[in-house]
């Protein structure tokens, strides 16, 4: 129950941390909507593929968004791990309460959040914007 509570409690600082750094969040949220707004600017026409034509955005809203759920889990877990252990950061937390699981936990989970709203704000986007349709049959791709 305690590292449960511990887990939480990181994911909260994790997500603090998160918005105290602009760049972060720069590269994280606003870069793959920048893409959106290239793809808005320079070319929303026409591609034909075996069963028919789709516009560029159905085929580009969804690399878009794999694009950032990799980048977003990439730069969040990994590096911020690499970072920390190279800033001495690892080694003093090992004289904290807070033991690796709990640490762990609270990374991913704040990762895996950022990413889910990224998907819902690029689909979003993309569904209002762009007139891009999702089929319930192909929603969980």
């Amino acid at each position: 129950m305690r590292s449960i509570k511990l887990g939480l409690r990181q994911i909260i600082y994790e997500n603090k941390a998160y918005r105290r750094n602009p760049a972060a969040a720069f590269f994280t949220l606003v870069f793959p909507l920048l893409f959106l707004g290239m793809l808005k600017i320079f070319g929303d026409g026409l591609v034909e593929i075996d069963g028919g034509k789709v516009t560029r955005a159905t085929i580009y809203i969804p690399m878009i968004t794999a694009f950032s759920v990799v980048s977003s889990c990439y730069t969040g877990i990994a590096m911020t791990l690499t970072f920390n252990r190279d800033n001495g950061i690892l080694k003093r937390m090992r004289g904290t309460p807070l033991n690796l699981g709990p640490f762990l936990f609270g990374k991913i989970a704040h990762n895996v959040l950022i990413s889910i709203s990224l998907v819902i704000i690029i689909f979003t986007i993309g569904i209002l914007f762009f007139e891009v349709s999702v089929t319930p049959k192909t929603f969980p791709a």
